[in-house]
């Protein structure tokens, strides 16, 4: 196919219901809001949706979700405590609760149950920004929400091969390692209204 007849896109999905249901919540003034007086009170939540998967050495199954647990503890160590809340599903919601514990983060990491769609894109609009994965080279659907609705998003993709696909590379905090991770996670605390506007990016 000749590239300039090439238009290169996510996978289809309907980004208006989306925005439509960002502008209902916003509306309601259900969203998290964040004056500079409170910051210090307030604790910055992560919210991640991925699937608990991270034993498995399949490359095409595996999250790698145990480097988040493992940049909490390099954020603990640091003195700060941000909220983690997990959705308890996958084949590892065990092995990961062991290494919770292990690692002495309990308190930083809340389970929630599966929900449904419109719960899901609420979690996204309430955190102060969502973890995905970090294995998968290509964007999701996790991926593709968080952006359009304008959240912060950490992951890890092949930059490469998507700023080939796409033109550039998608806006988002870019992350492989428990370091990675932590370093994203002390950029979204050290601005939790996101003023530098990378979300909206």
């Amino acid at each position: 196919i000749a590239p300039e007849n090439v238009i290169a896109l996510p996978h289809a999905f309907d980004d208006r219901k989306l925005m439509a249901f960002a502008e209902m919540i916003a509306a309601q003034d259900v969203l998290l809001r964040w004056n500079k007086a409170d910051v210090a009170e307030q604790r910055i939540t992560f919210f991640t949706p991925a699937r608990q998967d991270w034993t498995n050495p399949n490359p095409g199954y595996v999250k790698n979700n145990d480097r988040i647990f493992h940049a909490l503890r390099i954020i603990k160590d640091e003195g700060r405590r941000p909220l983690l809340r997990a959705i308890a599903w996958g084949s590892d919601v065990g092995a990961s609760k062991v290494l919770i514990r292990d690692l002495g983060i309990e308190d930083m990491v809340e389970w929630v149950p599966t929900m449904k769609k419109k719960a899901l894109w609420q979690e996204y609009l309430r955190s102060h920004a969502v973890v995905d994965q970090f294995s998968s080279p290509a964007l999701g659907g996790v991926s593709f929400e968080t952006m359009v609705l304008g959240r912060r998003l950490i992951s890890h993709l092949d930059r490469a091969m998507n700023r080939r696909f796409f033109g550039q590379e998608p806006p988002i905090l870019y992350a492989e390692t428990a370091e990675d991770i932590a370093a994203a996670m002390r950029k979204v605390m050290a601005d939790p209204q996101d003023n530098q506007g990378d979300g909206l990016a």
